[in-house]
């Protein structure tokens, strides 16, 4: 008897399980070579079914960050369980306010979408468009047009995630990548004859459009944020001529924008959002007042076209402002009331972190601590405070040596919880430590690219005379920066500057020496000099230092250590980090440099990993973690 897989519907596969497990007990004392076979049979039927089960509880629960884990579990199952019932929309207001349910919400759906893009029949005609010129260069160019090649489809394909939601194919990137080897040759020859021929087949790019809601209780259409579901070959094309225009980005779009472009950080405009309000809130003398306004985005975005940026500003609720403090209440009114706009309160949010944080950074921060217990509750990080961390880290070890939110035996300190596993600790992470280690990731970016807009803002408030290296807190710093000095010392002592021309080197500023006993220049910094590079320092006849200003400048001990570097006059400087073998900074590798190499100090019982992969019921398995 063959069970097939695609004759069973999901619903009844509990039913059909039994039933197989039913008859497996019942011929299970049998000895003769039909029961043995039939047994077998069963056997690998049950295997086949609960592994596919298992990918589609897994692919159900959409929890791509829990990896290598077994997904068909009840923390799974009530994942995927709550998180349909959060998604399901039940009704939504038209646009005469009234609410509509079941098959009425599709014409308000489709009205509403109608309306956003249709054209206006507007035209471009703005004298601004004369004064722009090309940043295309012509080597860039032929790069685009180039014919594209198989090679890159099976890239763009294999750098998907495989288990994303499938389009109208019913397919997803991981089925392309399993079976490769067979369909490979025909999917990128389809793909590479439709871009290079610019003839796209019929229906090839269908999607369906899944609609979920932005926040907890949705009213119209407009708090539904819209997913676009479409076919694999299709995304795999997007991605294609995506990869191709990725490095022409950074110099492309303007410096403002931070997010989706290579080398940029989105957190770099939620910093300078956050410098802005701690100007504005300390700025409380004066006669002169200053104000920001913050547009919403996603209500100017919402349309395909418009004429003149100043139609967006126009429109009411577009856009929100914030003044100082010194700014009289009948000029906020005045400009308010000009502009079209209302006053936010308190700076309000900026991509969903505070523009302002004050004194009370407990109660700025209490939101993420409770939608962490909201989640974890549910089971059964960048720039926060201390206290933030070991509140949450406190509601993390309940959940795991308790019973979800009751209190339990405490059976380990959180501090031997994160330790790693293969040296007996559960590997969780210490959160501020890891909190530590992501800040840092800001200060790698201040230090090794100062020309950045939030570097530049950054540098020209707390640091103008000097570099990164030599950065204070200063007098009232705002939050942001507080936090990223908190991993200044870290990421300074971390660092090397690579001594290759010496352009862009600071012989004062910059850690470029050997360590013993300090990698920057002991030698007293003549103030006229702080702007000095190491090329200076360089005879540009010979490529080798020049001795006659060594030993003008520095001590004998500083000259002794510079003529030990080596120079390489057609390369540039560049900065590396000691602890990466590729010299690049990441907050894996910082996290391990803060919470200290345990590899150094082995543990006496060295076959954790061995034991974590032995398979044992739960109950003993729960029994071993309890006692480690």
């Amino acid at each position: 008897m063959e069970y097939a897989w695609n004759d069973i519907a999901f619903p009844v596969i509990c039913i059909f399980l039994c039933l197989l497990q039913q008859r497996q007990d019942a011929i299970r004392n049998r000895r003769d070579l039909v029961a043995l076979a039939e047994y077998q049979q069963i056997e690998n039927s049950l295997k086949r079914i609960e592994a596919q089960e298992d990918v589609f509880w897994r692919q159900r629960a959409k929890q791509h960050w829990l990896r290598g884990a077994d997904a068909n579990t009840k923390f799974y199952h009530r994942y995927a369980s709550a998180r349909r019932k959060k998604n399901f929309i039940s009704s939504i207001k038209c646009d005469a306010g009234n609410w509509v349910e079941g098959d009425d919400m599709h014409s308000t759906i489709l009205n509403y979408f109608d309306n956003i893009f249709a054209s206006n029949g507007l035209s471009c005609d703005d004298p601004l468009f004369g004064v722009l010129t090309p940043r295309v260069t012509l080597e860039q160019s032929m790069m685009l047009d180039r014919p594209f090649e198989t090679d890159e489809v099976k890239e763009a394909l294999f750098s998907m995630y495989p288990d994303k939601a499938p389009g109208p194919d019913g397919l997803n990137p991981g089925f392309y990548q399993q079976f490769w080897e067979i369909v490979g040759r025909d999917v990128s020859g389809f793909i590479t004859n439709a871009l290079n021929s610019c003839v796209f087949p019929e229906g090839l790019n269908d999607t369906n459009i899944v609609l979920i809601p932005k926040k907890e209780m949705p009213e119209t259409v407009a708090d539904l944020r819209s997913i676009a579901l479409s076919n694999v070959i299709y995304r795999v094309i997007a991605k294609m001529i995506a990869n191709r225009m990725k490095t022409l980005m950074g110099g492309l779009i303007s410096e403002s924008q931070s997010a989706f472009i290579p080398g940029r950080l989105i957190t770099d405009n939620i910093l300078v959002a956050a410098e802005v309000g701690h100007y504005l809130n300390r700025k409380q003398c004066g006669v002169v007042g200053w104000s920001a306004l913050k547009l919403d985005m996603s209500k100017a975005y919402d349309r395909m076209e418009w004429n003149f940026l100043e139609r967006m500003l126009t429109e009411a609720g577009v856009i929100r402002q914030c003044l100082a403090r010194n700014t009289q209440e009948n000029d906020r009114a005045q400009v308010a009331d000009c502009l079209g706009v209302v006053q936010a309160s308190n700076f309000e949010k900026y991509l969903g972190l505070p523009s302002f944080v004050g004194r009370n950074k407990r109660a700025v921060f209490s939101y993420v601590e409770e939608r962490i217990r909201q989640r974890i509750g549910s089971w059964s990080k960048k720039l926060l405070s201390q206290a933030v961390c070991q509140s949450i880290e406190r509601t993390m070890n309940k959940y795991w040596l308790g019973n979800g939110r009751d209190r339990g035996i405490h059976w380990k300190a959180w501090d031997k919880l994160c330790i790693p596993k293969k040296y007996g600790g559960m590997g969780f992470k210490q959160l501020r430590a890891f909190n530590l280690a992501m800040l840092g990731k800001q200060a790698w970016c201040f230090l090794t690219d100062p020309g950045t807009l939030t570097a530049k803002i950054y540098k020209a408030r707390y640091y103008p005379t000097t570099s990164f290296t030599y950065a204070t807190i200063d007098n009232c710093p705002s939050y942001c920066w507080r936090s990223i000095m908190a991993a200044h010392a870290m990421v300074v002592s971390g660092v090397r500057m690579r001594i290759r021309n010496g352009q862009t080197t600071l012989i004062w500023g910059h850690p470029w020496l050997r360590d013993n006993p300090n990698p920057l220049i002991q030698t007293e910094m003549p103030e006229q000099l702080w702007e000095a590079r190491v090329a200076g320092l360089i005879d540009l006849q010979t490529h080798t230092w020049d001795p006659h200003i060594l030993s003008d400048l520095f001590i004998p001990e500083d000259v002794e250590r510079i003529n030990m570097i080596p120079i390489s006059p057609d390369y540039e400087d560049s900065w590396y980090w000691m602890s990466d073998p590729k010299g690049t900074y990441t907050v894996k590798n910082a996290y391990r440099r803060i919470v200290g190499d345990y590899e150094n100090n082995p543990a006496i019982f060295n076959k954790w990993i061995t034991m974590w992969k032995v398979k044992v019921p739960q109950m003993e398995n729960f029994l071993v973690e309890s006692h480690m």
